[in-house]
């Protein structure tokens, strides 16, 4: 039997920057993280999210590409990735598109480091995803 994370192996004071249109799994981000010592941030309009990313350089990105448009969420990514390069911080894609839908896409494949977290998730699993990309 797989062990399952208690708590999050990266430093106490991560911080995290959440780009979700849905307010329920807003509010779940921001109770797991806050459980665990993490910092988030959440945002539900990308503008105020880019402009925190910019200024505040936080250690993690979760971005949902699909509620509010994939090609929005993804061009967000990849102006992101045009500014920041290989300093880009890692990235988890929250989706509920498919592995093909999104693993090969190019905008991803611009990313230093990222993983997806494939939609409806298992919180277990984000934390594992978060552990991983720090």
């Amino acid at each position: 039997m797989q062990s399952r994370p208690t708590t999050l192996v990266a430093p106490k004071s991560l911080t995290i920057a959440i780009l979700e249109d849905d307010k329920a799994t807003r509010d779940l981000y921001q109770m797991l993280f806050e459980h665990h010592g993490g910092q988030p941030r959440l945002f539900r309009e990308s503008d105020a999210c880019c402009a925190y990313i910019r200024q505040e350089r936080p250690d993690l990105l979760i971005f949902d590409v699909m509620g509010w448009s994939a090609q929005n969420g993804l061009t967000v990514l990849d102006t992101l990735a045009d500014e920041f390069g290989a300093d880009m911080p890692p990235v988890i894609v929250a989706t509920a598109l498919n592995d093909r839908q999104i693993a090969g896409h190019p905008v991803l494949q611009r990313l230093p480091r990222w993983q997806p977290l494939y939609k409806p998730f298992d919180i277990f699993n984000l934390l594992k995803t978060v552990d991983n990309l720090i």
